[in-house]
């Protein structure tokens, strides 16, 4: 399940420092990038809720030249798949479906930025099952450049 999050995480973080170069690809502003990502997650099992605290995470990464271009299809880890692409100059949108560690979650994800492209918000939602659980997951994330590498 972490490892499900994770690319979840992983695809909304990098997309949301992104702006749309065509349906299909997105191109960052390199430099130095802030995220704070919030994800609360709802289990269900056999009828009853299972409590799972929301987690709130901040994180820095370096995005250089050569690593400016993105594809949602290739952000993917293994056991996902990225479909329905679309996007726009300053949005992105698509759909992901996760097959790991027992679980299956499908999902959407989308991200927007400013004119400029130093900031960036997105959100996703993941709905599955997996080992005899009903689990949903929803995400947020803000992002700014904050600098040069």
């Amino acid at each position: 399940m972490r490892s499900i999050l994770l690319t979840a995480a992983a695809a909304l973080g990098l997309a949301c420092a992104a702006g749309a170069a065509s349906a299909q690809e997105m191109t960052v502003k390199p430099g130095m990038w802030a995220y704070d990502m919030t994800v609360s997650t709802s289990m269900d099992m056999n009828g009853e809720t299972m409590p799972v605290p929301d987690r709130t995470e901040s994180s820095e990464e370096c995005i250089s030249e050569g690593d400016a271009t993105l594809n949602p299809k290739e952000m993917a880890q293994e056991g996902c798949d990225v479909s329905g692409v679309q996007g726009s100059a300053n949005q992105v949108s698509f759909d992901m479906t996760c097959s790991q560690a027992g679980f299956v979650l499908t999902g959407v994800m989308n991200m927007s930025k400013n004119a400029d492209g130093t900031q960036t918000s997105g959100n996703f939602n993941l709905t599955g099952t997996g080992r005899g659980m009903v689990m949903e997951v929803n995400g947020k994330v803000k992002g700014r450049r904050t600098g040069d590498c």
